[in-house]
């Protein structure tokens, strides 16, 4: 009897399995995680009423500051933006509809057309000391840079990258939108791109010779079970950036150097620091001895670094665009401590199922043969990137900033999900049900802070239960 019971109850689960490597299921849960995606966005729990529809609208931090040269580039044609930070200032919805009539602190390069020095905003003005003013040309803040007061001779570039605004501009040029709806259309092309993240993720777990079950966990751990979630509602570019990422990966899988090449360059061009993925392709390739496609990756991002520096220098007398503060080198642990353990941007604390794959990745012992299966050299492929990213962060001692969560990994999530469901496959039944234990409670870290995302900007996750 108990023979029968134990042969029944494997049958079902070998059925369930079957119906699980169906594609048609794998197609179901995918097209249910962009409806996730859309309706977080579209959703906002107040307290005392509970989850009401909303518009997306730009919270705080960057996000304004990166709508504004979207606004600039659909109305203006152009990457100048002392008019948009004017408009902001008498009323306009550029920078989003929570900051009209605002007088923001700029994020910008201000350069002297005469001279052509440059200085960023930061430097110039002194963001403690407002100064209260009506005028249109009135900044709203104490000017220690006489040099750079408003007006013809001085004009203002984002000290933000300008790829990511620039795609997100150029797809919605088409539509002809108002200024009004330009903002809730941008946050909906952002979700769209975390969205597509978490497909390529399954792809990528497929193309590796992951079973769909398997695949499709990563691909869930990456968009439900993280901040992708949170940030597939934001207007930071951290969603665009993981797509960029995990597309190089799929084509690294589908040992297309070419793409992979395309991607690590547009990943480098939304972000500097994501040159880490290159480096890690390219390294992964020589140690294979793939001199050729190495030099194809390496090149082309390399050749995209040299274009993208040559206009930087155009616009702003620097090669170098990457935020409003400089390069400032880390003085201790406190970054590394601060990026793992933070409680404002702890991978760790917001993310816990990623503790697993770091517990076993200081007990792997790395093999310098070749890859003997798909399995490890994807892992090979992910493991480099990570590892320098970690690196720079450590080395950084810039915190991501008036966000939420830990920004700075949002774009590797998909690496990180991929590889735990990976080691997760070689382990015991005991590291699946912890890990099943772990992404739940990501997974209700995730939501509370999709749905709660204009309230929990620089919080950690214990806000969303106490």
């Amino acid at each position: 009897m108990v023979m029968q019971m134990i042969e029944s109850r494997a049958r079902r689960y070998q059925t369930l399995w079957s119906v699980t490597e169906s594609p048609v299921p794998a197609a179901i849960v995918l097209l249910a995680l962009a409806g996730l995606f859309w309706a977080t966005s579209h959703l906002q729990w107040r307290p005392k009423v509970g989850l009401v529809p909303t518009v997306p609208r730009v919270v705080a931090g960057d996000e304004p500051h990166y709508l504004l040269v979207v606004n600039s580039l659909l109305r203006d044609r152009n990457l100048f933006l002392e008019d948009d930070y004017r408009r902001v200032r008498m009323g306009g919805v550029d920078a989003g509809l929570v900051w009209r009539g605002h007088h923001l602190d700029h994020h910008t390069f201000l350069v002297d057309r005469l001279t052509h020095r440059a200085a960023r905003w930061h430097e110039a003005y002194d963001w403690s000391r407002p100064v209260t003013c009506m005028a249109g040309d009135c900044v709203g803040f104490d000017l220690r840079l006489p040099e750079f007061a408003p007006g013809v001779g001085v004009y203002e570039v984002s000290s933000h990258p300008f790829a990511f605004p620039a795609v997100v501009a150029a797809l919605l040029l088409p539509f002809s939108l108002t200024p009004e709806a330009v903002e809730s259309r941008a946050i909906d092309v952002v979700s769209l791109f975390a969205w597509l993240a978490c497909v390529f993720t399954y792809l990528v777990g497929r193309r590796s010779g992951m079973p769909r079950p398997w695949a499709l966990a990563a691909a869930l751990l990456t968009g439900v079970a993280s901040p992708m979630l949170a940030y597939g509602r934001s207007f930071f570019p951290e969603a665009v950036a993981a797509f960029a990422v995990i597309a190089g990966l799929w084509a690294m899988q589908s040992d297309c150097s070419v793409l992979a090449g395309v991607a690590c360059a547009v990943a480098l061009a939304i972000k500097p620091p994501f040159c880490v993925v290159a480096v890690g392709f390219c390294a992964e390739r020589v140690w294979g001895g793939r001199f050729r496609s190495a030099a194809v990756i390496g090149g082309m991002t390399a050749l995209a670094a040299i274009v993208l520096g040559t206009l930087n220098f155009f616009l702003a007398r620097t090669p170098l665009i990457a935020g409003t503060a400089p390069w400032r080198w880390a003085d201790g642990l406190g970054p590394l401590l601060a990026t793992l353990l933070g409680n404002q941007h702890g991978l760790f604390v917001f993310v816990p199922w990623t503790l697993l794959l770091f517990v076993i990745g200081v007990r792997a012992r790395p093999s310098l043969e070749p890859p003997a299966n798909p399995s490890q050299a994807l892992l090979r492929q992910i493991t480099l990137p990570l590892l320098l990213n970690m690196l720079l962060l450590a080395l950084r001692a810039d915190s991501p900033g008036y966000c939420w969560g830990p920004r700075y990994w949002v774009a590797f999530m998909p690496f990180l999900a991929l590889a735990t469901v990976e080691i997760a496959r070689q382990q015991d039944r005991r590291f699946a049900w912890t890990l099943l234990a772990l992404a739940l409670l990501s997974s209700i870290i995730s939501l509370g802070g999709a749905v709660g995302y204009s309230h929990v900007f620089g919080r950690g996750p214990e806000s969303l239960f106490f």
